[in-house]
């Protein structure tokens, strides 16, 4: 039993330590829609907007509380004068006191004694009194509410402010993750691009090497002149370059991509094909609807219509300076006091009041007043900052009309293209066809080669441009 025990401790070690070192080197994939998560869930600015648009909302409900709620305080005070003070306060007055004292009368018949004494009432002074009216000890507690009822709309203008801006953090959040989106399905196409672009690179490799066997070959056997053999391996030694480049360009841009995701492990598969771009398209392609979408949805244009509707509540504000100030209160006190003027000891006493106040600047309505010149001020910021927007307008129109241009020429791009790499695969294999049977030269099957590298880079291109293109205008019109 103690062997089958040992046994089992090393079986489990063993598979821990064989499942850690599988996971350890586990080749993660990635496919488009991950990769777009996970850029949304560690980008540090979506990070950092959402905190904005956090504090954006608790400005808005301060606003809010200071427009809906009243100024609801409390205050305590304990007081102890001098004692000097005390003494002067004090009013001294003499004092009556009831006392009975005996007094001889003589009885009628028929009273109730005969004779003797009997007790009659009589008031004697027997000393002074003191009124006091100011307390070495004084105690108060007190309760206020005040409430603005009318402060000409600037409470009500405040929180307006706050509100188009916990807007605007809410729409710039949203066109930030679009951006991602698009940036981020770009960059992953890219990366496909290039790998598309090094296995070019590689089937022309293989293509040279092949022809530079089949050259030597035919030079060992008296087929071919020299200059052909030279002219391969030329060839084939040209390529290498451009075989590096093409696979440190995919390293780099995918080193790059995951640092976007911010992900460290470099032992990731991305799935996807590259041709699937070609599938995105736009839902209407009507430059009217495209571009109404865009100016309804560029962040940069909202921003300015905020800021022209953020100006006009300011002049509101400024203006509101004019007019009069309504305040209602309310306040409850508690004095440690004499109820009633003449009482001795002292109680607790409540007390209340409660009123409107109104206020009003008057020199705010004269022409040369600070508050005039603000509202100036205000009038004059809207005019420029309604010019500005007429400009973005017109920028935005001129980027639609030249994103559909370059659409549709991808879109022609694409169809000429590939039409491109048919004949020039067709020429390739001809060329390689009449160079076996001695018909043509090396130089022929070189330039055909060419021909055709060139045509699947272009095709290539043109696919790239166009899913570009689209996600652009995609990310413009908000879908």
């Amino acid at each position: 039993m103690r062997r089958d025990f040992n046994m089992n401790r090393i079986l489990l070690i063993f598979t821990l330590f064989f499942v850690v070192s599988f996971l350890h080197g586990e080749v993660r994939t990635i496919t488009l829609s991950n990769a777009i998560e996970i850029a949304l869930l560690n980008n540090l600015q979506i990070k950092q907007m959402e905190q904005e648009l956090k504090i954006a909302q608790a400005q808005y409900d301060q606003s809010f509380a200071d427009f809906a709620l009243p100024d609801v305080s409390a205050s305590a005070s304990a007081v102890f004068n001098d004692p000097s003070l005390v003494d002067r306060n004090k009013i001294i007055s003499p004092n009556l006191s009831n006392m009975y004292v005996p007094y001889p009368v003589t009885t009628t018949p028929g009273g109730g004694s005969t004779n003797g004494w009997v007790t009659v009432p009589t008031y004697v002074p027997v000393g002074v009194s003191t009124n006091q009216t100011v307390w070495f000890d004084n105690y108060s507690l007190s309760f206020n509410v005040t409430k603005p009822i009318f402060a000409g709309f600037r409470l009500w203008n405040g929180m307006e402010i706050r509100r188009v801006n916990l807007d605007l953090s809410k729409q710039k959040l949203e066109d930030k993750k679009r951006e991602i989106e698009q940036t981020i399905s770009t960059a992953f196409y890219r990366l496909f691009l290039l790998k598309e672009s090094a296995k070019l690179a590689q089937e022309t490799d293989r293509s040279l090497k092949e022809r530079l066997n089949y050259t030597s070959a035919n030079y060992k056997a008296g087929l071919v002149p020299q200059y052909d053999l030279l002219r391969a391996e030329v060839q084939l030694k040209n390529n290498q370059p451009n075989l590096i480049r093409t696979s440190n360009e995919y390293e780099a841009a995918k080193i790059d991509f995951l640092n976007q995701l911010r992900l460290t492990n470099t032992e990731v598969e991305f799935i996807g094909n590259f041709f699937d771009a070609t599938n995105v398209v736009l839902s209407n392609t009507e430059r009217e609807y495209i571009v109404k979408r865009a100016l309804s949805n560029d962040i940069n244009l909202k921003s300015m219509d905020i800021n022209i509707e953020v100006l006009k509540l300011t002049k509101a504000i400024n203006s509101g300076l004019r007019y009069p100030t309504v305040s209602a209160f309310f306040n409850y006190k508690f004095d440690y006091a004499l109820y009633n003027r003449g009482d001795v000891n002292r109680t607790i006493v409540p007390s209340w009041n409660v009123g409107l106040q109104a206020t009003m600047a008057i020199d705010d309505w004269l022409p040369s007043s600070k508050t005039s010149k603000m509202i100036e001020e205000s009038e004059e910021n809207i005019k420029k900052a309604e010019y500005a927007r007429s400009q973005m307008v017109d920028s935005i129109t001129l980027q639609i009309d030249r994103l559909l241009m370059q659409l549709e020429e991808a879109k022609q791009n694409i169809a000429s293209q590939s039409e491109a790499v048919r004949l020039a695969k067709l020429g390739y294999d001809l060329a390689n066809e009449r160079y076996r049977y001695g018909t043509s030269s090396s130089l022929e099957v070189s330039d055909a080669l060419l021909s055709l590298n060139q045509a699947e880079l272009n095709y290539l291109q043109a696919v790239f441009s166009y899913y570009s293109s689209t996600l652009q205008l995609k990310k413009m019109i908000g879908e």
